[in-house]
């Protein structure tokens, strides 16, 4: 139906001479640089929430594939939606396969089958500039360590963990044995953080020795006061873990994950900004328990895995810990595909994604209540948990068994160790582990 006809419908059905224009996908910019760098923006028109960019490089892209080249743009900078993809490698006669969404006044719309050929490459140095061509006009609310200055959209991380070692530059892998603030039963160390197949891979393992003997992370140990422990008051944790954080510290800022969050009973994933100062005071970036189902006994409520967690808290007690957090109830465990995990951490303010799809804003009350709407530094934390009192609550039941261990019982470590085997059944070698392709932090 063209704009004549809707005009006509309209006259007929109310009577009244009254058209309208049908929203259309603004024309698609895209950049290319030399050496390397790419740029893609559409100009932010009115009513324009969200810009999606899924591509491929001399390769067709087929109808909602996620392919190589991916973003989620939540926030124009300069009167553009822009992404910025700093590191590919493109040459003349490279073309891109792609299709975009693009969310207008809460209604998607998509292209698909669309492809470009790149004719010509600009200096990287233009790349430093906005995507209209000029510094920007107003700078960013983002914070960070180093003390600079921000223009909105400017990336602060792009990490895609592609090849060993991880970068120190960028990451800090950790070696130390998880007690305050979570006392989880595992410890962290360094050799449980891999790249596998271009992935961060962290797979959780349990070692039942360690719970009955001394645990001494010394020679490595990354966090002074969790290094050394004796099974004496209680046993020691029985799993070994991996995480790590980013080096860089930051504030107000526009945090884009692609993962795979682990399956299996009684482990976590750990993706999340933390005070390194405090650190009970978090915003989870996405989180959902291991388990397949865990099943409040009283309201039958499920807070398995099918249940996604976002948000900000400043306590790891509850009910100060999930108070304030925003929940996803997807049709499946979350870790059973991969997904695109995206939040806005504005200063009134926290949006709350996944592929795409905002399922949760965190008032600016809240964030007073949590501290976080004061800016204070924060870093991005990986990583994989392993039970302990808080993250599971007593009172449920998973695939209709009890929990084996009590959060408060002085014996919870002995008694998760003596029901592991049961435990153990549900963890597999391909899904019991955290999975991250990349994470791309932007300021706002």
């Amino acid at each position: 139906m063209d704009q004549q006809q809707i005009c006509l419908a309209f006259i007929i059905f109310i009577g009244v001479a009254f058209c309208y224009e049908p929203f259309k996908i603004p024309e698609l910019d895209i950049e290319a640089f030399e050496p390397r760098g790419l740029r893609i923006s559409i100009p932010a028109k009115e009513g324009i929430e969200v810009f999606a960019f899924h591509g491929k490089i001399n390769e067709e892209i087929t109808q909602i594939e996620q392919g190589d080249l991916e973003q989620y743009v939540n926030k124009p900078s300069s009167n553009r939606f822009v992404y910025i993809d700093p590191d590919i490698r493109l040459k003349k006669g490279d073309t891109i396969y792609y299709w975009i969404y693009v969310q207008h006044n809460q209604l998607g719309f998509r292209e698909y089958d669309q492809k470009y050929t790149i004719q010509k490459l600009s200096p990287i140095q233009d790349l430093q500039k906005g995507a209209s061509g000029a510094k920007c006009d107003t700078i960013s609310v983002t914070k960070s360590d180093s003390s600079e200055k921000f223009c909105p959209g400017d990336i602060i991380i792009d990490y895609r963990f592609s090849a060993e070692p991880i970068d120190p530059k960028i990451w800090s892998t950790e070696h130390y044995i998880s007690l305050d603030p979570d006392w989880a039963f595992h410890v962290y160390k360094k050799d449980m953080v891999k790249i596998t197949n271009s992935v961060l891979n962290i797979q959780p393992k349990i070692v039942i020795e360690n719970a009955q003997k001394k645990i001494d992370l010394r020679t490595e140990c990354t966090q002074k006061g969790f290094c050394l422990r004796d099974p004496i008051a209680t046993w020691n944790p029985p799993a070994v873990s991996g995480r790590i954080h980013s080096v860089t510290k930051y504030a107000f800022i526009n945090v884009t994950v692609r993962a795979k969050l682990p399956v299996g009973d009684y482990i976590y994933p750990e993706i999340y900004l933390e005070d390194p100062d405090e650190h009970k005071r978090r915003i989870l970036v996405a989180y959902a328990r291991g388990n397949k189902n865990y099943v409040q006994k009283t309201t039958k409520k499920d807070e398995g895995g099918s249940l996604l967690y976002g948000g900000p808290y400043k306590n790891v007690v509850e009910p100060a810990r999930t108070k304030n957090l925003a929940t996803y109830r997807y049709n499946e465990h979350i870790g059973n595909q991969w997904h695109t995990f995206n939040m806005i951490w504005k200063q009134n303010a926290i949006d709350l994604f996944i592929d795409g799809e905002k399922y949760g804003q965190i008032k600016e009350q809240a964030l007073k209540e949590t501290g976080f709407n004061e800016g204070k530094l924060v870093r991005m934390v990986f990583g994989v948990g392993v039970g302990g009192p808080y993250e599971f609550p007593d009172g449920y039941t998973s695939s209709g068994k009890p929990k084996p261990f009590g959060s408060t019982e002085r014996d919870a470590v002995k008694n998760f160790v003596n029901n592991i085997d049961e435990v153990v059944k549900t963890w597999s070698d391909d899904k019991s582990k955290l999975e991250v392709e990349y994470v791309t932090i932007t300021a706002i």
